[in-house]
């Protein structure tokens, strides 16, 4: 099945051993492996969006023990998800990344958004003032432009990254 290509907003370990064995080079022998899938989105604009190769795989979702009782209730029961194979961006779209796909800045995004603060302001800042609907349309564009399918992760998808797949 066609792997998809997913935005996220996190950045990403991929080996972490602090003794030499065995399974350390086994690790590290998969972790070049990902690393020769990883690839720059350019676009045809200069995007330079990191793009991160996450092998699928099995994990358990949802609160776990060690979160004592700080969970939301719908977090819960943990249960187990089975993922495909998909990209994630290494971090935030960037405010000049947004621009370079959607035209707008942060001023213009402030302004839609009827507020009247910024904090963080530069092209590898963090875009915000985005909604759902323009975070869609943000991964809509993208694919237009690359012939590539483009869609915000789901939770599923989401909470393996972040646990490192």
């Amino acid at each position: 099945m066609k792997t998809k290509i997913f935005l996220f907003a996190m950045l990403f370990a991929l080996v972490s051993c602090s003794t030499v064995s065995a399974q350390f080079y086994k690790r590290k022998k998969v972790a070049i492996q990902q690393q020769s899938q990883d690839f720059v989105e350019d676009a045809g604009v200069g995007l330079n969006m990191k793009m991160i190769y996450v092998d699928g795989g099995s994990f358990q979702m949802g609160a776990t023990p060690e979160q004592n009782g700080e969970a939301e209730s719908d977090e819960s029961p943990v249960h187990t998800v089975q993922l495909e194979s998909f990209y994630i961006a290494e971090c935030e779209v960037t405010q000049a990344q947004w621009q370079k796909i959607m035209g707008t800045t942060i001023f213009q995004q402030r302004d839609k958004a009827n507020s009247s603060s910024v904090y963080g302001v530069g092209d590898n800042n963090p875009m915000y003032y985005v909604s759902w609907e323009e975070a869609q349309m943000f991964c809509r564009e993208l694919s237009a432009m690359t012939g590539k399918t483009y869609l915000l992760p789901t939770e599923a998808q989401w909470e393996f990254a972040a646990r490192g797949g």
